[in-house]
């Protein structure tokens, strides 16, 4: 029955339901689930632009899911409320990586489980921004509007989980709006949402979520991490893993001398800070791969380098 679940297909459910009754209760040894979690996280996340609740913006493979998690439903709304070994309902499931169409469908029987932590404290609303999923991240906020200002066992809230994601601008926005304090909370790592964020890899694309979250806390550029990173550091640190849709874009190196331009103008004095492994931000810029795209920061970070310079020997 279990297996079944990865068919997505009603007939086979209902086959293999006629043939071995109590396997729609069954849990599997590894990790405690019945045929319902897997149901729930078995169809690929929507893109931050969509929230695929409406049937007509649905794919067909997406329509088969959600007949199978209907069909489940059906014959055992009591797996509603199985938790697995991690504490997760089919919500949390659902959630993480499954369809808002899923997540719509499961939050009518139960919305209160939108208020349920896992072993890690993570709300189903964590999972959903760390996926970069919008529909999600909006349903559940709406679900649980306090939810946003909750702090998982990292110490860290919903913000966070979007910013260390970073591919849903709408999602990051949203929870902006909502609860901006969240903003100049740190998480375990001494992390803030803007140090996610420039980890991320995506932050080089999105210049202008840099912005928001400087406008809502400028302090932030000059807070290190337990590493002793700088958001520059880290910005510039991880854009050798910057993803395939972005590396060959003109756009992401226009973007990229943006969010270096933003983060030291905030902080002049962040291009010589040095981290825990002795790295000013110039030693990573010296790594970036894409000749133009070093260059430009090379330049802008002497540039501000030799401002700061001056300002201090003028100072002083």
């Amino acid at each position: 029955m279990h297996m079944a679940t990865f068919s997505k297909s009603v007939e086979c459910m209902q086959i293999l339901h006629g043939k071995y009754p109590e396997g729609i209760k069954r849990q599997d040894n590894q990790h405690q689930r019945v045929p319902l979690h897997l149901v729930a996280r078995t169809s690929p996340m929507p893109n931050c632009s969509v929230s695929n609740t409406m049937a007509s913006s649905m794919t067909i493979s997406e329509k088969k899911s959600l007949a199978c998690l209907e069909y489940l439903i059906q014959q055992y709304p009591e797996g509603m409320l199985v938790k697995d070994e991690y504490e997760w309902y089919p919500l949390h499931h659902a959630s993480y990586a499954g369809p808002t169409s899923h997540l719509q469908l499961l939050a009518q029987y139960h919305p209160e489980q939108a208020k349920e932590v896992d072993n890690f404290g993570r709300l189903p609303l964590m999972m959903a921004a760390c996926q970069g999923s919008f529909g999600s991240t909006k349903l559940l906020e709406e679900l649980y509007p306090e939810g946003i200002k909750v702090t998982d066992g990292q110490n860290r809230m919903a913000l966070h989980h979007a910013a260390m994601n970073g591919t849903c601008a709408k999602s990051i926005e949203l929870l902006l709006e909502k609860f901006p304090r969240a903003a100049s909370l740190e998480d375990n790592c001494q992390m803030l949402p803007l140090h996610h964020y420039a980890a991320s890899s995506t932050a080089s694309a999105s210049s202008f979520i840099v912005k928001k979250f400087l406008d809502v806390n400028a302090n932030a550029a000059k807070l290190v991490d337990d590493e002793g990173k700088l958001p520059l550091h880290l910005l510039l640190e991880h854009q050798q893993d910057i993803p395939p849709t972005y590396a060959n874009e003109d756009v992401h190196s226009s973007h990229l001398a943006e969010s270096v331009s933003l983060l030291t103008k905030a902080y002049i004095k962040g291009v010589s800070v040095k981290d825990e492994e002795g790295h000013t931000p110039m030693y990573y810029a010296l790594q970036l791969e894409n000749g133009e795209e070093s260059e430009e920061v090379i330049k802008q970070l002497t540039q501000v380098d030799n401002f700061a310079s001056l300002f201090s020997s003028v100072s002083g």
